[in-house]
């Protein structure tokens, strides 16, 4: 595996896929592989992919963390929540939280959406009690990380 023409691994990569890490953001990159024979032989450069990683976002101030809480869920997927028919505009409850974590112990048969800008270093704990969860449309911001299959 090459990225900008500098070789990658140390080792023979044997699966269909290699995840490259540590990448900056807002940059155009160039990857590509050759394969190697049982003799050792190199292939030609394989086509290029040519990946622009996104730019910076600015995580400057606290920012905000809400959420949206629906009653009387049942089931434990998401399409549980979102198959709901006061699901995405009649939520049960709604505020805003102080740190990204919700109360414990308040019901059963809920789904619960929590949105806010997350930005790296970042660990999210799910605690195992919670019956629904999603994050679509909430905007989330990861680092930078390109996986070529």
């Amino acid at each position: 595996m090459f990225k900008n023409g500098v070789k990658l691994n140390s080792t023979q990569i044997i699966s269909t896929s290699y995840s490259v890490t540590g990448l900056t953001a807002g940059t155009n990159y160039v990857f590509y592989v050759k394969a190697n024979d049982a003799a050792g032989n190199s292939s030609g450069n394989s086509n290029t992919v040519n990946p622009t990683t996104l730019a910076p976002v600015n995580c400057a101030g606290s920012g905000t963390i809400t959420y949206q809480q629906w009653n009387n869920i049942a089931g434990t997927t998401i399409a549980s929540l979102t198959s709901s028919s006061n699901y995405p505009n009649n939520p049960s409850s709604n505020g805003t939280l102080t740190q990204f974590e919700t109360a414990t112990n308040t019901a059963n048969n809920y789904g619960i959406k929590v949105c806010g800008y997350l930005c790296p270093p970042i660990q999210v704990l799910i605690p195992s009690g919670w019956r629904v969860m999603t994050m679509e449309n909430c905007g989330s911001v990861l680092p930078p990380t390109l996986q070529i299959k």
